[in-house]
């Protein structure tokens, strides 16, 4: 990922959108990360697997910390899932169940300072998600299949950094529960 940031003093700006403020400061960063993902599965039977899987991420930040100035490192993320998968009714009703454990590190949050008024970027530490995760599709007939899905979420915030009183609160904007269902 390759970034061109403009980091403009909070006085001084442009006075036009076709005029660039007399005073700025303009740098390029690049941000890469190795990842990696692997996963095995188990024939226990001909209609029933199971399987285990792990893998890591990362997300470039194009943000810049408010205090030095200077581009906040990757967001990264890893996490595994097992679970099973199961096949009845000559292969026309399909199940999986699983569980999973997702952790991600170095989470940028913005936030307005009580006192200036001014939002500051600010890296946080650690949050996680773990849940379960169910899903069948049924092929009814040859031409009509239904699909559903239903997921559990459990997220929370482990370390807030300097954001203590986020520190064990639910992550925003995570529901409990998802569902999903289609038809074809």
């Amino acid at each position: 990922n390759q970034v061109k940031n403009y980091n403009f003093p909070q006085s001084g700006g442009a006075t036009s959108l076709l005029v660039e403020p007399a005073q700025y400061q303009a740098f390029d960063y690049n941000t890469s990360a190795w990842t990696y993902e692997g996963g095995l599965s188990f024939a226990v039977t001909k209609r029933l697997n199971l399987y285990a899987n792990k893998s890591t991420a990362f997300n470039p930040q194009p943000q810049i910390d408010s205090v030095t100035g200077i581009p906040l490192p990757n967001n990264t993320s890893n996490g595994y899932e097992f679970g099973i998968k199961a096949s009845f009714l000559d292969n026309r009703l399909n199940i999986t169940v699983d569980r999973f454990v997702i952790n991600e590190f170095n989470l940028a949050q913005s936030e307005t300072d009580p006192v200036s008024g001014l939002k500051d970027t600010i890296l946080t530490g650690e949050q996680q998600a773990k849940g379960y995760e169910m899903e069948f599709n049924y092929q009814v007939t040859n031409d009509w299949i239904i699909i559903n899905d239903w997921g559990y979420t459990q997220a929370n915030v482990l370390n807030a950094y300097a954001l203590t009183f986020l520190d064990g609160l639910p992550v925003r904007r995570v529901p409990r529960d998802n569902v999903g269902l289609a038809t074809r």
